[in-house]
């Protein structure tokens, strides 16, 4: 009870203290389709008239999207454009809203693991750009990160027909997009989700007894960044949070295996690649097959990072990544990053 009440005063305060801080990026829900989402918004949302470009960023796993708020806001410092974002089915724990019998609270249950199965969360993020970000856009620009590379391929593949020219880009972060099983990190974790995901789910109950300060004690070097561990203390003591991202990175393992050329080839053109140089989830000898096979085709854009960008670039290199997409967009966009400096009205 001690560490609950401990536990309850801390969050307090945070949240507390990130109402009088200055972040552009404010967070929402939706029942999308049935399942509770949620979606976060920076910058200019003057709907008024359509907005000529947004992004819209789909994160890898765990994807609970605040763990982007800085490479959100630091992207639309760069570039005053808009950018949005979604958490994955289930992988945000879905706040109280009052009793049982408010029809709120009916409105958005907890999604359950079947809904955050990775074909599901590729639907839901297909429905969600078709009714909420299209009709507001005149382009997008889709920026995923590890399992979001996929998911971009994929629900540009399923729009094609129908929005054929509304995906102005899909800048592909840290890939996942092949053999998963089979990388370095693929073959620790593997065994672990087929046979003894229950491990994750005990971890996330002894966690909801503990106070956060010992889980900062024993990462200390995580991140820097207060965010971070704010969004590990407001989901992973969730049991029902760790059962959708452990079953979604079973999935994972599995469905993810030979590279679909077919579409690579098909969307090259509007694809960036974005490879880490040390990465045990996208080994750079898929960076240098892919480099191979496209590098030498007009329209192909594939690199490699500088040293020292993890894969779970969100936790240390934020800015440094959203630096580096910004430089795309003037390449994109023809347009220069100087001189954008004007502050845009927030919802």
């Amino acid at each position: 009870m001690v560490c609950n009440l401990l536990k309850c005063i801390y969050l307090g305060y945070n949240r507390f203290r990130c109402l009088i801080m200055s972040s552009k990026c404010k967070y929402f829900w939706k029942n999308q389709s049935g399942v509770a989402v949620k979606y976060l918004k920076c910058g200019r949302t003057n709907l008024n008239e359509k907005l000529p470009l947004v992004y819209f960023i789909i994160p890898g796993n765990p994807g609970c999207v605040r763990f982007y708020e800085d490479f959100a806001d630091s992207l639309h410092q760069k570039t005053n454009i808009p950018v949005w974002g979604i958490s994955h089915t289930g992988h945000s724990k879905l706040p109280s809203v009052g009793p049982p019998e408010n029809l709120e609270k009916q409105k958005f249950q907890q999604p359950d693991r079947e809904e955050a199965a990775l074909q599901k969360q590729i639907e839901i993020k297909v429905d969600f750009l078709q009714k909420e970000v299209f009709p507001v856009a005149e382009k997008v620009v889709l920026v995923g990160h590890s399992i979001g590379c996929y998911i971009i391929i994929q629900i540009m593949e399923k729009i094609q027909e129908k929005y054929p020219e509304k995906v102005k880009k899909g800048v592909l972060l840290f890939p996942t997009i092949e053999k998963m099983q089979w990388t370095p990190q693929g073959k620790k974790l593997t065994p672990i989700l087929t046979n003894a995901r229950w491990l994750f789910m005990f971890a996330g109950m002894v966690a909801s007894y503990t106070p956060p300060w010992v889980f900062r004690r024993i990462y200390p070097g995580l991140s820097k960044e207060e965010f971070v561990y704010e969004t590990i203390e407001e989901n992973f003591p969730s049991m029902e949070v760790l059962d959708c991202i452990t079953y979604m990175g079973l999935q994972e393992m599995y469905m993810v295996d030979r590279r679909d050329d077919n579409l690579v080839e098909k969307f090259l053109d509007r694809l960036i690649f974005y490879y880490g140089s040390h990465d045990e989830w996208c080994p750079i000898e898929f960076y240098e097959n892919l480099d191979a096979k496209y590098g030498h085709v007009t329209g192909s854009h594939i690199e490699v990072a500088e040293q020292g960008i993890p894969h779970a670039f969100v936790l240390t290199h934020s800015h440094r990544v959203a630096e580096k997409v910004a430089e795309w967009s003037e390449e994109f966009e023809g347009k220069s990053l100087e001189n954008k400096s004007q502050d845009f009205e927030i919802i």
